[in-house]
């Protein structure tokens, strides 16, 4: 599964809160992840190199959240599948996992930002 496969009803449910409101609270949403996100790569990134399994567990848990909070399913799969792995206390080939997630992270704010603009163009009152 890659990275930046998306849930658009995760955001679709959100909206349905008010056309205004709703999409008020998908862009702060956005926002906050795409924030945190670096934070939280570090964090995987850091804990990897010094085998603290630990470290990589709480870190991808906490992104396997955000991700999920926003539809994006196959980040939030990617998290899970490395927090299972961090739990066992075995870290090796995630390397390859964290990097992969960094490799794909522009990429899955474009497809966010692009189904945000889109959801916002239905909501807009000429409608």
């Amino acid at each position: 599964m890659s990275i930046t496969e998306l849930d658009a009803t995760i955001f679709e449910e959100l909206i349905d809160i008010g056309p205004t409101e709703g999409i008020e609270l998908v862009r702060e949403l956005v926002r906050i992840f795409f924030e945190e996100a670096p934070s939280r790569i570090g964090r995987l990134r850091r804990g990897v190199a010094e085998g603290n399994s630990q470290m990589v567990a709480q870190a991808a848990h906490a992104m396997r959240g955000g991700a999920a909070g926003l539809g994006a399913v196959g980040l939030s799969a990617v998290c899970a599948s490395i927090e299972r792995q961090a739990r066992t206390g075995n870290l090796t080939g995630l390397e390859g996992e964290v990097e992969a997630i960094v490799s794909g992270m522009p990429r899955l704010e474009e497809k966010i930002g692009e189904l945000v603009q889109r959801l916002a163009l239905q909501q807009s009152p000429a409608e």
